[in-house]
């Protein structure tokens, strides 16, 4: 009897079980050596059955594919997490210091302070610095540096929890923080010309936007299109939150989706291939001219995916790919899978807008005709929502009472903003008045955002705050969406699923 095995759940089995075990590593607390021989014992015990029972391996070979790439998840998050720190700064660690070092990000420019990443040259160390405004520095320039050196700290939220910022830091391979520090250029020219030249884009479109449409809608438009959050102040931004529409700020992977549904919508005449390559060239487009960093690669990889899922290929191996990209970013960055909201709800918003969204737009099959592109919308804030609010609630512990109606009506909105506020900027480079038109859409269409958030937050029970949901009741939550979104009999769905995991398959 000749068996073959499912290529289908090699590739799974490796996948969940690489995720497994990056996910396991610092609860396991095992080392690289161990986790190594682990690895080397499961192949062993792969090669015998093999050998000595054949008729065995095409149900074991699949656990044995797992504890492997489990192993290997171990080591690498363990390798990530083993860092070799510069005595030298580790003893100024408290105490005043000058140190030189070149910026290695774009300075994102806060209310109060503006946050910038130095990279210094001793084992290519990289410390935190919070600085005045002025001087305005830029990607790539040498800073010289002089304040109080201290390490990261945890800090308790305001819902109740625990923020590690110590690791939300680590995982960008920052250690050190120095605050109110004292600044001043030295040199200029320095970092990737490339990654130099889309920051340049970047800044260019901020201080258009800035020109061409008044505070704070300004930095709603900014912070909608290019991700920036400053300008925006503490109230407002409380006000995004308890509305359920902080979202919006942030450039995820459903803020680059929108640029991808209007730019289908304009090319819905075309053939649908013609019109799904040219909106995934109009989300590069978009990423490199807002000036992309990791965040904003990572959420055009989930909007790419998103535009896949709408072509003919089956969503089981979109799920597939999906995994596999999900994987190769945290085999990339092993941490971003406990301390990278940005990555964890970019991630979760493309599995609701692949799999539940054709769910939620078949109950809304009444809208039809002109309500064609607001079904389109109001389907997909209804799948994503159901997929990142069980997370949000683990992360923060905040039930934002009217997110879906909020969002209902706020995220149809939303393209057009993108839309107007992208043509102002590309405008506003060359001149105010030929951006003026597309600027009075951004500026009136943002009002009234900033008009509902307020109004909805005022309520006096407009958001419940709970505890952080424990992770095991955040699994279970996920488990029941999933059944009843597929109308799943859990009892059956086990069984069926142990009975195919572990009987051969023969020809």
């Amino acid at each position: 009897m000749e068996y073959r095995l499912d290529k289908a759940k090699i590739i799974y089995s490796a996948l969940f079980g690489f995720l497994f075990g990056v996910a396991a590593a610092p609860f396991l607390g095992v080392s690289i050596f161990t986790a190594l021989w682990f690895a080397l014992l499961a192949l062993i015990l792969g090669f015998s059955l093999f050998v000595f029972l054949p008729s065995e391996l095409s149900h074991s070979v699949f656990i044995v594919i797992f504890l492997i790439a489990a192993a290997l998840g171990v080591v690498r998050f363990q390798e990530k997490d083993t860092v070799a720190l510069n005595p030298v700064i580790e003893q100024s660690v408290g105490g005043k210091v000058s140190m030189t070092g070149e910026v290695a990000n774009y300075p994102e420019r806060r209310e109060s302070n503006t946050r910038i990443i130095l990279k210094l040259e001793e084992r290519e160390t990289r410390v935190l610095v919070w600085a005045p405004h002025y001087p305005e520095v830029s990607y790539g320039d040498y800073l010289e540096v002089t304040g109080t050196l201290k390490k990261p700290e945890m800090f308790a939220t305001d819902e109740g929890g625990v923020f590690n910022y110590p690791e939300y830091l680590a995982k960008d391979g920052i250690y050190y923080e120095v605050s109110f520090a004292d600044v001043e250029i030295v040199g200029h020219g320095g970092g990737n010309r490339i990654v130099s030249a889309l920051f340049g884009i970047r800044k260019s479109f901020s201080e258009a936007l800035e020109r061409v449409i008044k505070e704070p809608e300004s930095s709603l438009a900014r912070g909608i299109l290019l991700g920036e959050r400053s300008g925006l102040g503490e109230e407002l931004e409380n006000s995004f939150r308890t509305s359920g529409i902080v979202h919006i700020i942030v450039l995820s992977g459903y803020n680059i989706a929108i640029v991808a549904a209007v730019v289908l919508r304009f090319f819905s005449k075309l053939p649908k291939r013609a019109a799904l390559l040219l909106a995934a060239i109009g989300i590069v487009l978009f990423a490199v001219m807002v000036g992309g960093g990791a965040t904003v690669a990572r959420a055009t990889i989930f909007a790419l995916f998103v535009l896949l899922a709408k072509s003919q290929y089956r969503n089981v191996h979109i799920g597939r790919a999906l995994l596999l990209v999900a994987s190769l970013m945290v085999a990339i960055n092993p941490k971003i899978i406990f301390y990278d909201p940005s990555f964890q709800l970019s991630f979760l918003a493309t599995v609701g807008l692949v799999w539940f969204s054709p769910k939620v737009l078949g109950k809304l099959r009444f809208m039809k005709g002109k309500l064609e592109f607001l079904k389109e919308i109001i389907g997909t804030t209804i799948a994503t929502q159901i997929m990142v609010l069980p997370w949000i609630l683990h992360l923060t512990g905040n039930l934002p009472v009217f997110s879906l109606p909020v969002n209902a009506v706020v995220l149809p909105l939303i393209p057009f903003v993108m839309l107007s506020s992208f043509v102002s900027a590309v405008l506003g480079l060359f001149s105010a008045s030929l951006a003026f038109p597309f600027a009075i859409v951004s500026q009136t269409v943002l009002q009234f955002v900033i008009f509902v958030s307020k109004e909805v937050s005022q309520f006096e029970f407009s958001a419940i705050l709970f505890k952080p949901f424990p992770i095991f009741l955040t699994a279970l939550i996920y488990a029941v969406i999933w059944a009843l979104m597929y109308r799943v009999n859990v009892r059956t769905a086990i069984s069926k699923f142990l009975l195919n995991f572990s009987l051969p398959h023969s020809s």
